[in-house]
């Protein structure tokens, strides 16, 4: 399985729309979690009857490895992922579940594209054209 969910918002905290606070946790934890959970049964039956592993792969960001200001919330729930992802693949091997985290930067040339804010560019140090 693989969960490759993610949504970003970036902005100042304080210019963030509790939409938008809401939206960033329910998607980049709660599906995770959620997602993993109503796959365990499947997985643990196929273990069961004749041993075949089964994998999860979840997106957890690069954005995960450090604070980041102005993708903030972003960051702080991409940390929840890891945090989840590596817990569970500690309880879950004995069940034949291997669980891995991909911590890309993909995110930033995108998130550049559509913002051209002064803060992104003294962040990031990126020119648009």
């Amino acid at each position: 399985m693989v969960n490759n969910v993610g949504f970003v918002d970036g902005n100042v905290f304080q210019e963030l729309s509790e939409n938008s606070v809401h939206t960033m946790m329910t998607v980049n934890c709660y599906s995770v979690a959620l997602l993993t959970k109503l796959m365990l049964e499947p997985f643990k039956k196929r273990w069961a009857k004749d041993k075949s592993p089964s994998l999860v792969v979840n997106h957890c960001a690069g954005a995960s490895l450090a604070p980041m200001p102005y993708v903030q919330m972003f960051s702080a729930s991409k940390v929840y992922c890891d945090f989840i992802t590596e817990g569970l693949n500690f309880e879950l091997q004995e069940l034949g579940i291997n669980v891995l985290g991909i911590r890309s930067f993909g995110l930033f040339e995108e998130l550049h594209s559509k913002q051209n804010h002064s803060y992104y560019k003294r962040f990031f140090n990126v020119t648009h054209k």
